[in-house]
């Protein structure tokens, strides 16, 4: 988008057209492209899909059967144990631009939400930009109705986009935050090492099997709303309807998809990766049962050493913060047995023997052992992190044997 076509967009604001007449009578209408309606000078297009509807490789009907407890997992937020799927607002947004600020318009708002056994699939297209507030009161109206959002990274940018334009035509003064469970940052939280990225498309491609056919790219969109703008025929905008469709579908599918996952992790991952990435995110939030039974697996399984290694140090630490004390020194013992060197085995398994089992001497032959290989590490890389491991060794030690001899 120009200059030019952002000067000429931002004149057209102010031109608002009367509620029954066509703003421009030469051109083809939208309404002759496209099935839609005019509901209170809005173009909306409407689409219902039956429950047992498959979108890629989950059923939209699955989204209904979802525990709240496990969006709350998913979403990293306490508030998501309030949503309900019934009442809830599955969104996304094409705009005039990717970047956001006053200079940005949402042209076409798409909603999807339950009702009657069936996905409704409302979208809000605006014709011309004098009808931006009607447009926005109508989406006001639908949004009144649910309690709670669904979108990818509508937090960070379309919801607070509309808001912003709802705002500035004073629809509503006071809007409140609902919840919202943002799907981009809860996909990142499995998917961010097995994917190249961790975009719709991506996560299309690689998780749900979703198949696009007549799409057209985001970064065109913006484009192909202004050439229409300029008089251009509606027909281009065929793709862009179809576009903002399946990613309120995808919404849908990926949803379902993460709570199987969440739910049933070892059965549901595809790959040892995601397996980690599950792992490491229970055991940052606390939930050190299920990362326990994830690294156990992963374990197990034919993984490499050095994957092997970080598995069980980290199954080691989850059994700490359990309480497990013994499980855990037991698989520091294994790591040190096992001939590869770990500080971290090495220092917490000391502090076992010193803090746990009152055994000083013990915890001193530990200390002793790992300084040994760590001075045979040094002399072949010395390096800075080998340095400071043995500072630390050599700092335990000597508070260790004054211990000892007190």
């Amino acid at each position: 988008m120009n200059i030019r076509d952002k000067l000429k967009f931002i004149e057209q604001i102010g031109n608002k057209p009367t509620a029954s007449k066509q703003t421009q009578t030469d051109r083809i209408p939208i309404e002759a492209v496209i099935a839609g309606e005019n509901y209170k000078s809005t173009f909306v297009i409407s689409n219902k899909f039956e429950a047992d509807y498959v979108h890629g490789n989950v059923s939209l009907g699955e989204a209904l059967q979802l525990s709240s407890s496990y969006l709350q997992l998913a979403g990293k937020d306490e508030n998501l144990a309030k949503i309900d799927i019934e009442k809830a607002l599955f969104f996304d947004t094409e705009t005039t631009g990717l970047s956001g600020g006053s200079g940005t318009y949402i042209f076409l708002a798409g909603f999807g939400y339950f009702a009657d056994g069936q996905f409704h699939v409302k979208q809000f297209f605006l014709r011309h930009p004098g009808e931006e507030n009607f447009m926005l009161n109508a989406i006001a109206e639908l949004i009144a109705e649910k309690d709670s959002f669904i979108s990818f990274n509508g937090k960070s940018f379309d919801w607070p986009l509309l808001k912003g334009r709802m705002v500035f035509h004073r629809i509503w003064r006071d809007i409140a935050d609902p919840v919202h469970l943002d799907l981009l940052h809860a996909a990142r939280r499995v998917w961010k090492h097995s994917l190249p990225d961790c975009s719709l498309s991506s996560l299309e491609k690689s998780v749900l099997n979703v198949r696009r056919d007549g799409d057209v790219p985001s970064w065109e969109i913006p484009e192909i709303y202004f050439r229409y703008l300029r008089g251009g025929d509606p027909e281009p905008l065929l793709p862009v309807f179809y576009h903002n469709k399946i990613d309120i579908l995808s919404l849908v599918s990926l949803t379902a998809r993460l709570h199987q996952i969440h739910r049933a992790p070892i059965k549901e991952a595809e790959n040892d990766r995601e397996l980690f990435s599950l792992a490491n995110y229970y055991e940052k939030t606390g939930h050190f049962d299920s990362a326990i039974d994830i690294y156990r697996q992963l374990i197990s399984g034919e993984i490499p050493a050095s994957e092997k290694q970080k598995a069980q140090l980290r199954l080691a630490y989850c059994l700490k913060r359990n309480g497990q004390f013994e499980q855990a020194a037991a698989i520091w013992q294994e790591i040190i047995s096992s001939g590869s060197f770990s500080f971290e085995a090495h220092e917490e398994l000391a502090k076992y023997y010193e803090h746990h089992l009152k055994n000083i001497q013990q915890a001193c032959q530990i200390v002793t052992s790992a300084l040994s290989a760590i001075e045979i590490k040094e002399q072949l890389h010395p390096m800075y992190e080998i340095y400071q491991m043995k500072e630390s060794l050599q700092y335990r030690l000597n508070r260790l044997n004054r211990k000892l001899n007190h």
